[in-house]
């Protein structure tokens, strides 16, 4: 039987035994969704809030024709359903499936376009540039809010929710790399053994039952068929890295011309209007994004130039539609020519290459923003 790497990393620790704690496992997940609704609830609640207070303290009595209370009321509701979507749309209430980084980054982001949004509505509305202090103000709380929301309730989804004890089933050294990066996730998942397909089935189906999981990883599709019908009768969860003929699959069109349902593949591509809808998304959107965040750009530049004297920027061919090239700028995280000698690979946690300012813009993905 193989172990991962680094088995330190996966020492499983269980206040209960393992059959009583699936149970558990399966009846608190029953509440999940109730957990993140209220949860989301009081976060829209309170941004709502500190709206609303600033709106009737600042805004609503300045206004050429003040409003009624209805008026209020409604204009209250639709910065809620503005800030619900924002953050629907960029993953801001995926609580307990996203980073703590990455949440707090969707909803930074999130909240800055909404706030934006709300300045232009409220200054239509008073038909004149309004004071662009409060909304500052506000934003600054909002931030402040946000973060303390996201730090307190991860910790109590970790409370609630421990890692679940997984086990891997692999056919492949090339799943070591998905062990990696599942690994940096101790908040949710905690890699306890690794079993390999060539293992005869009465094995692997045991070792299955001993954990709550098991993740499967680059098997043939027939015993891959096989293992997750197992799963799902006994409803262990099943975490499967897909193959480019899942993926094509998962984006069918399903056919129901007689009893048996059929499912369309096809690579057409965007068509002209969505082209066009697109292209267009593209420039307005990232020209807006370019004047709100060009003083962080610059900020961003400045460290990266002051903290080695080398370029701010990183720029790497890709390859877009029919081939072609086209270049990727980044802000510099690593040392100037970090490639030249290892070549390309991926970058690893403790990576020596990744310099000081480069390891806070890697953890909050400020690298990105160019």
């Amino acid at each position: 039987m193989d172990r991962p790497a680094h088995p330190q990393t996966y020492v499983c620790r269980l206040r209960y035994p393992l059959p009583k704690r699936r149970h558990m496992t399966s009846k608190k997940d029953k509440y999940k969704r109730f957990i993140t609704f209220l949860s989301a609830l009081l976060l829209l609640g309170l941004l709502t809030g500190v709206f609303a207070y600033i709106w009737y303290n600042y805004y609503s009595d300045t206004i050429v024709l003040p409003y009624y209370r209805r008026g209020n009321w409604v204009l209250i509701a639709i910065y809620c359903v503005i800030t619900a979507l924002f953050f629907k749309a960029y993953g801001g209430f995926k609580l307990g499936y996203l980073k703590k980084t990455d949440m707090l980054y969707s909803q930074l982001l999130s909240m800055l376009c909404v706030n934006v949004i709300s300045y232009f509505m409220v200054s239509l509305i008073g038909r004149d540039f309004m004071a662009v202090t409060p909304f500052l103000i506000m934003t600054g709380i909002d931030f402040a809010a946000i973060s303390i929301w996201t730090i307190c309730m991860g910790k109590l989804f970790f409370i609630i929710y421990p890692p679940r004890r997984l086990v891997i089933l692999y056919g492949s050294q090339q799943a070591a790399a998905l062990v990696m990066k599942m690994s940096q996730r101790v908040d949710k998942y905690m890699i306890c053994e690794s079993v390999s397909i060539s293992e005869s089935p009465d094995v692997i189906t045991n070792h299955i039952l001993r954990y709550e999981g098991v993740i499967i990883c680059d098997i043939p599709a027939e015993e891959r068929n096989n293992y997750l019908k197992f799963c799902f009768e006994r409803s262990i969860r099943a975490y499967i890295a897909p193959k480019i003929s899942d993926i094509i699959v998962r984006g069918a069109d399903d056919i129901r011309l007689f009893d048996t349902p059929l499912l369309l593949c096809r690579n057409y591509g965007l068509d002209f209007e969505q082209q066009l809808v697109k292209r267009a998304f593209d420039i307005v959107f990232s020209s807006v994004l370019l004047i709100l965040l060009s003083l962080p750009m610059l900020l961003i530049a400045a460290a990266v130039k002051i903290g080695d004297g080398g370029p701010v920027f990183f720029r790497q061919k890709r390859l877009t539609i029919n081939g072609r090239e086209f270049d990727v700028f980044k802000f510099r995280s690593m040392i100037v020519n970090a490639e030249e000698h290892s070549g390309p690979q991926l970058a690893e946690k403790d990576d020596p290459r990744i310099t000081p300012v480069g390891r806070i813009l890697r953890r909050f993905r400020l690298d990105e923003l160019p």
